[in-house]
């Protein structure tokens, strides 16, 4: 069982016809596993990606005895120093001593391939307790509009609160970020404080991580929630992410809308606007950790979805650049309602095709300050006339 790319269990059962208790030993070619008590479990623990031989002897303590072995190909997995593991092997947090206030904490995390930690239980927060906490770190909870409403900096949700009694309480005005108290739970503070953090790293392989790219079949979206997936990139890459019901199909997921966001701010987004009811992003996207969320649009719910992640994905041709239907309007700059003065680029790219449309002694407004001469002029792009203009050229939006 491949837990994450960190945690391989190896598991064996054997019977003896005459009932005696049976034991186990195990052993592997590296020499890091560990048995379970009972011997009926062997854990390789990550490290670099290896194949490692495991083998196990069985007897019965009297005359019957067996021997199995099988080789194991283990994906790379490195564990940060000091770190500890959640009790379910999918995340690992690390305190991190390097002080700094909230926007150097969350975007150091994200460069580090983790997130500020978020939490969802009891549990997970007295975890935390283990890194040894020497001040209040950082965590990853945050009202990123400043109006004091809370939420995961991964976008992701819980029903849990992992506030102190009688927080938040914004005591002294702008508390707008959330720091660990070394009772187990969350005080509302300062972004502008310069203190410890800690990290949350996806383990690789696991249950939220989609880094090696592919079809991931994901379950279905409650209402008002979001399903959290993380994309952790060792270099820059081009990736084409997707939402599609299982089949690959758009029929019977609902609304789906995909977010992409890094350490906190939402980079990119789509609900349908590429034209189809599956929502894709195709970005550019450096080193570090990108958080992914899909939610249904409007808090609706989501069923049963794939998410497709395609690494180094071929750029999509951008669309031919097209001329809108234009139309000349009396006034410095300003266009009727349904129109917006031409672009600059648009009046080079087309300038044979504008040229005829105006008198000869034309010089007409375009957008940003720029201007075009008509026929008597040169039909040229004049990219700054300071001078006021009585007509401008406008374009439909």
């Amino acid at each position: 069982t491949f837990a994450t790319d960190c945690e391989t269990v190896i598991s064996a059962s054997a019977s003896d016809p005459d009932g005696d208790a049976i034991r186990y030993v195990w052993s592997d070619s590296s020499g890091r596993g560990r048995a379970s008590a009972d011997g009926t479990h062997y854990v390789l623990p990550g490290g670099d990606a290896r194949d490692v031989m495991v083998t196990l002897n069985i007897n019965d303590g009297h005359d019957r005895r067996d021997r199995e072995q099988v080789e194991v190909r283990l994906a790379g997995c490195a564990v940060p120093d000091g770190a500890v593991v959640s009790a379910d092997g999918q995340h690992a947090y690390v305190r991190i001593d390097d002080r700094g206030d909230f926007d150097d904490a969350r975007y150091a995390a994200a460069e580090l391939g983790g997130h500020l930690a978020t939490v969802g239980s009891d549990a997970e927060l007295e975890l935390l307790m283990d890194l040894g906490l020497p001040s209040a770190p950082w965590m990853g909870y945050w009202s990123p509009n400043g109006d004091h409403r809370f939420q995961w900096i991964t976008g992701e949700t819980h029903s849990f609160d992992p506030f102190c009694n009688g927080e938040p309480n914004n005591a002294r005005g702008d508390e707008m970020v959330a720091e660990l108290w070394d009772i187990a739970c969350l005080n509302d503070t300062f972004p502008t404080n310069h203190q410890i953090s800690i990290v949350e790293f996806e383990l690789p392989g696991g249950q939220a991580d989609v880094s090696r790219g592919g079809a991931f079949d994901r379950g279905a979206v409650s209402e008002g929630q979001a399903d959290y997936t993380t994309l952790v990139l060792a270099a820059p890459q081009t990736v084409r992410i997707a939402v599609t019901d299982r089949d690959g199909t758009c029929n019977g997921i609902g609304d789906a809308t995909l977010h992409l966001l890094y350490g906190g701010d939402e980079i990119a987004a789509n609900d349908d606007s590429n034209g189809t009811a599956c929502p894709t992003i195709e970005a550019t996207l450096g080193a570090g950790a990108h958080d992914l969320n899909v939610r249904g649009f409007g808090g609706q719910a989501v069923g049963d979805y794939r998410l497709t992640v395609e690494l180094d994905a071929e750029p999509t041709p951008a669309p031919a650049p097209r001329l809108p239907e234009l139309m000349l309007a009396d006034g410095d700059g300003s266009c009727p309602a349904g129109f917006t003065p031409l672009s600059p680029d648009l009046a080079a790219q087309f300038g044979a095709d504008i040229c005829p449309m105006l008198g000869t002694w034309y010089i007409v407004r375009l957008a940003n300050g720029a201007a075009f001469d008509g026929p008597g002029y040169g039909c040229n792009l004049r990219p700054s006339e300071p001078n006021p203009l009585g007509q401008t050229l406008c374009g439909a939006r």
